[in-house]
């Protein structure tokens, strides 16, 4: 139905001739077409009221002469149904579950599967063998590659366990042990009693008075042991030590035949018996048993040097120079350490053999010929690269396993932070950077080094600050809730700070035992031109070329070493690590500007670093007993 009304009413804001529609109807200009509503009403016909607005109505009716169906346009939002259409959009469902789908990623990123490790030689450095759950085992590579080549005839460590069984191995390791070395398990009738076991002890201490005097200068029976080590003795002086060199020749002359042969295999019994252990826990009791052995021997050269049998002695020392050299074959870093040390007792015997072993000019030369031609002993790099590498990525494919290691600080944040998704190649590519820089600069000459370890160093430092005061810093723990990647990085943080080894320490000794048979060498070319000439010379210029091919260089100086003739002997030394001439101190052994002091002597400084060669040596002195002439 179509109404056409004659009055004109204005609509607000709008021009005569606008069109507009406002749902309800069209009106143009002064012209309004109705629809009816649902109902069939037209929606300009007035609704019916309430009481209170009825009156109103019809005093508006009353007072204004226009037809009732005119009305104001109707707002939109007045009806619910439109109003519920037009915001609830299809796309508002997805701005809803934005939220949920971040929380989601959240927690899969905290508490979802790790990622897989990747096996490659540029990560792991080796891809076999494995162990039933596919982590790496390291130790069953380099003691496969060990054996190659080794026989019960060729390898030392055969003879060496018969002289030694069963030094500390356990009684459940006896046979694989055996087993491994192609030897019948020894029964230990004939087996060494190191000279530094408690039975011995205990004899030398019967025959000093009841209570040594220690401020009088009297020595303790462990202080004559060691003295017996590296100072020429007599029967005469300690008849309780030449029963003990009797009663043990068996088992030092084994060593002495395992000392010269070639090869040298003992592996870890917790390797042999397949024991899923740390890597930083294997043992190795073979590496104890020769270090205790070497002192033994040591202790019967200088009998030998008392008694007057040089060449005995000799064989001796140079049995403790090759135990060095096979020690540090090991792929441990504690094997080169302790291979290091040995070579220091080799050194310091020798020493004093070239001056009071009364060697002949045959002799000296044989002496001197033996120690140019020991090899090298194998340089730390290789222990580091691998030994120690590998320690460090097998603790970490342990953890990435769920298996324990008892290395890593037990504190709730560590224990949470384990429970959580961690990208362990995070770890290893981080810890593998770092053993890239110890080992790079390990092998830099020592100057080198030197600058680059203490940056090493630096950094070291303060890794481990920071790694152990991660878990107390609000911002490192919330990083670490909210990234896998800062988690792992922390965790490699705290991995490389447990197991980097100490990082001067290595090449410090490497340049110690190196210096030291140097030493020794320059020893023997004075023992050789004393042998011609019944005297030391006045400067070591006189040793070239007629004892040695040219001038022995200090490692720490770069210039010849420190030589000066006093009385019937000399004084030699290398300035060592501080690179100073501390005039021939070295508070270690007690020697204090070139000459023997006692312990208790007030100018004995133990901080003066010189690395000092001064004979003769002080005789042992025992209440009671002879003096060994010089």
């Amino acid at each position: 139905m179509i109404r056409i009304c004659c009055e004109y009413v204005p609509f607000p804001g709008r021009m005569p001739g606008t069109v507009v529609d406002s749902g309800r109807g069209v009106r143009a200009g002064n012209v309004h077409t109705e629809r009816p509503d649902r109902r069939g009403h037209s929606m300009n016909e007035p609704q019916e009221k309430p009481d209170a607005d009825r009156s109103e109505t019809a005093q508006s009716e009353g007072s204004e002469d226009r037809p009732a169906d005119i009305r104001a346009p109707v707002d939109d939002t007045s009806n619910p149904v439109e109003t519920r259409r037009k915001k609830w959009k299809p796309g508002c469902w997805w701005i809803a579950l934005i939220p949920i789908l971040l929380l989601a990623i959240f927690l899969l990123q905290l508490f979802g599967p790790n990622p897989d490790t990747v096996i490659s030689p540029e990560t792991t450095r080796i891809t076999a063998p494995r162990w039933p759950d596919g982590r790496l085992n390291y130790a069953e590579f380099l003691y496969t590659r060990a054996r190659v080549g080794v026989t019960s005839e060729n390898n030392a460590a055969v003879l060496a366990w018969q002289a030694l069984w069963p030094g500390e191995l356990r009684p459940e390791h006896y046979q694989p042990m055996c087993e491994a070395l192609g030897m019948e398990i020894p029964s230990g009738a004939e087996s060494l009693v190191d000279v530094d076991d408690q039975s011995v002890i205990d004899q030398v201490s019967s025959v000093l008075p009841p209570e040594p005097n220690q401020e009088q200068g009297h020595p303790t029976a462990q202080d004559i042991i060691e003295m017996a080590r590296n100072t020429a003795w007599t029967s005469d002086q300690l008849p309780v030590l030449a029963e003990w060199a009797k009663l043990n020749r068996v088992p030092l002359d084994l060593l002495v035949q395992a000392a010269n042969r070639p090869r040298y295999y003992s592996p870890s019994p917790t390797y042999l018996t397949e024991e899923d252990d740390e890597m930083a826990y294997m043992l190795l009791p073979g590496v104890q048993a020769l270090r205790n052995a070497v002192r033994s021997l040591a202790t019967r050269a200088m009998w030998h040097v008392g008694e007057e049998r040089p060449m005995d002695a000799w064989r001796d020392l140079h049995a403790v120079h090759l135990i060095a050299r096979h020690t540090c074959r090991g792929a441990f870093l504690i094997e080169q350490l302790v291979g290091a040390s040995i070579e220091s007792i080799a050194c310091t015997g020798t020493q004093t053999l070239l001056h009071h072993g009364k060697l002949s000019a045959k002799q000296a030369r044989q002496i001197l010929a033996d120690l140019s031609a020991l090899p090298n002993l194998p340089p730390v790099t290789k222990a580091l690269d691998e030994g120690e590498r590998f320690g460090f990525l097998d603790s970490t494919m342990r953890l990435a396993a769920g298996k324990e290691w008892s290395q890593l600080p037990s504190s709730p944040v560590a224990s949470l932070i384990l429970s959580m998704s961690i990208d362990w190649n995070v770890v290893i590519r981080k810890g593998n950077a770092w053993y890239d820089r110890v080992v790079e600069a390990t092998n830099q000459p020592r100057s080198q080094r030197l600058v680059k370890m203490n940056s090493i160093n630096r950094d070291w430092t303060d890794l481990r600050q920071d790694a152990g005061a991660a878990i107390l810093k609000p911002a490192r723990i919330f990083g670490g809730i909210v990234s896998r990647n800062n988690r792992s990085e922390w965790i490699a943080d705290v991995l490389t700070g447990l197991l980097l080894p100490s990082l001067n320490s290595p090449g410090n000794a490497a340049d110690r035992a190196v210096t030291r048979l140097e030493l020794t060498c320059v020893a023997a070319a004075l023992a050789v031109y004393r042998s011609a000439n019944d005297a030391y010379p006045e400067t070591l210029a006189a040793l070239v070329p007629v004892c040695l091919d040219s001038m022995p260089i200090d490692l720490y100086s770069g210039k010849p070493f420190l030589y000066e003739r006093r009385g019937d002997g000399y004084l030699l030394y290398s300035v060592f690590e501080n690179e100073a001439d501390d005039n021939g101190t070295d508070g270690s052994c007690g020697i204090v500007d070139g000459e023997w002091v006692t312990s208790s002597d007030p100018s004995s400084d133990p901080d003066m670093s010189d690395l000092v060669v001064r004979l003769p040596r002080v005789g042992i002195l025992i209440p009671g007993a002879p003096v060994k002439k010089k």
